[in-house]
């Protein structure tokens, strides 16, 4: 990819200001803003209960739950213990539920990066100005920009409830644990920003483009878990999004955090390099 820093830097903030007054970017923070206020709202309602959980407290109805919850996140043995003890119930909870639903957000707040304007031929008078991959790395910067500012307003508000309900854990811990959920969840998004360029650049159709890309990644949430069912080594499917990593982010050790975010990121820079590929194979 030959690169403008100059170029990109004006992609990027005009796209972040698109984003934010155009239909996915709105679209966008709605999925994201009211089912976490929901969310928020069981957990306040069911402060007491977090809290004595996070003193020790199980009981056996709520061990099966965790379990259950473990067992969606594939995560170790010590996952309780991170989850409610060595943490904030109230951030770690909200962190599983968030990254869980995290991809699909994000394709569809990523829905459009060039694909309008290759459908609309309106791309060749961009082209004489600048060069297909600034236009495509700045666009993807700009959308992970705005994508992230949501993300951060959603990790803010997250905090401050767990500063006002948590107990048991002290105001460090809390804070600490605020900033691990607003980087993870970005770092869980950037890949899917990215992928969501190829699919923008391949279809050149935002609805098409957000079909492909929730397409793919249901076909292979489903192939790599019913696959697993049948034989462990199906899961390995998974694997071609790295959506199995994102808990480790905020509940793995740090050893698997540090991984999980070298993953995020050599997956978003894989697909971007496919994507430029693509971009520059086309007839525009």
């Amino acid at each position: 990819m030959r690169i403008q820093f100059k170029h990109v830097r004006v992609l990027a903030g005009f796209e972040f200001r698109q984003m934010v007054r155009s239909a996915p970017g709105i679209l966008a923070a709605a999925f994201l803003f009211f089912p976490i206020a929901w969310l928020m709202s069981k957990l306040a309602g069911n402060a007491e209960v977090l809290n004595d959980i996070a003193s020790g407290n199980i009981s056996q109805e709520w061990t099966f739950l965790l379990q259950a919850v473990k067992y969606l996140t594939d995560l170790d043995e010590g996952f309780m213990n991170r989850l409610f003890v060595e943490h904030s119930p109230f951030i770690t909870t909200m962190f599983v539920l968030t990254a869980f639903a995290t991809p699909f957000l994000t394709m569809i707040a990523a829905l459009d990066q060039n694909a309008t304007d290759i459908g609309a031929k309106g791309i060749r008078f961009l082209l004489p100005r600048t060069s297909r991959d600034n236009l495509l790395v700045g666009r993807f910067l700009g959308t992970l920009l705005f994508w992230a500012m949501l993300l951060a307003l959603a990790g803010v508000a997250v905090t401050v409830m767990a500063l006002v309900l948590d107990d048991v854990h002290g105001v460090s811990t809390v804070l600490i644990d605020g900033a691990r959920f607003t980087f993870g969840l970005v770092l869980v998004a950037t890949p899917f920003v990215a992928f969501m360029t190829i699919c923008s650049v391949t279809t050149g159709n935002p609805l098409l483009s957000v079909t492909m890309g929730l397409g793919a990644y249901l076909a292979v949430f489903l192939m790599g878990g019913l696959g697993g069912w049948v034989h462990a080594s199906l899961k390995v499917i998974r694997f071609i999004f790295p959506a199995p990593l994102r808990y480790d982010l905020m509940l793995g050790t740090w050893t698997n955090a540090l991984v999980a975010t070298f993953a995020m990121l050599a997956y978003a820079v894989a697909f971007l390099v496919l994507a430029g590929w693509i971009l520059r194979k086309r007839d525009l």
